[in-house]
């Protein structure tokens, strides 16, 4: 799996900057700012979305001491999971999320949710390329002096993503259609692959 080295540097050459070749400790301004930001690019593109390879799946039971009802009486406290980045809420679901605990009027809960990754962890491809494009268009002004540079910078970003929506990378949210549902030939398509193409 790929290090952090290997993620800026496949990103620097996207847009035809030099390489970085130290990293802990960082030397050069750039390899300061890859190495002090990385991290948070990285969990920032995991929250975004809900990448299959990221998203778990567990059962919280309650802790034992109940608190306070709420106005929706939730009367049951959990401890989130540690390595939650952010849970994802199903439609009509009970619990909330206050601070660092979970709170429903049921005595457990089944949470999914995205998790954080570390390097080793990053088994898509896709996420990789997304990552990478990230690194690309978060370092292309100070590593090749050209402000033009960043807008074929956002570019790449945006065709990484596109690719990896294609290919199922990540999950969408659902949504509710409006209008003549006809109209919507990409849902149509998938709900009944007998008509796609046909619209």
């Amino acid at each position: 799996m790929p290090t952090m080295k290997d993620v800026c540097n496949q990103g620097l050459g996207k847009i035809g900057a030099s390489r970085v070749n130290n990293l802990t400790p960082p030397i050069s301004v750039l390899e300061v700012k890859c190495a002090g930001e990385y991290q948070q690019w990285k969990t920032s593109e995991l929250k975004k979305r809900r990448w299959v390879f990221a998203t778990a799946f567990t059962m919280l039971e309650a802790l034992p001491d109940q608190v306070p009802p709420d106005p929706q009486w939730r009367t049951y406290k959990f401890n989130k999971p540690g390595d939650l980045l952010r849970p994802v809420r199903p439609a009509n679901c009970t619990w909330v999320m206050r601070g660092e605990f979970f709170y429903d009027r049921y005595n457990t809960i089944q949470l999914e949710y995205i998790r954080t990754v570390e390097d080793s962890e990053m088994t898509d491809p896709c996420f990789i390329d997304v990552l990478a494009a990230r690194v690309a268009m978060e370092c292309v002004e100070l590593a090749t002096q050209s402000p033009g540079k960043r807008v074929n910078a956002i570019g790449t970003y945006k065709d990484a993503l596109d690719t990896a929506s294609r290919l199922n990378a990540f999950v969408l949210d659902p949504h509710q259609l409006q209008g003549d549902e006809m109209g919507y030939t990409w849902d149509i398509g998938r709900l009944n692959p007998d008509l796609s193409g046909s619209l």
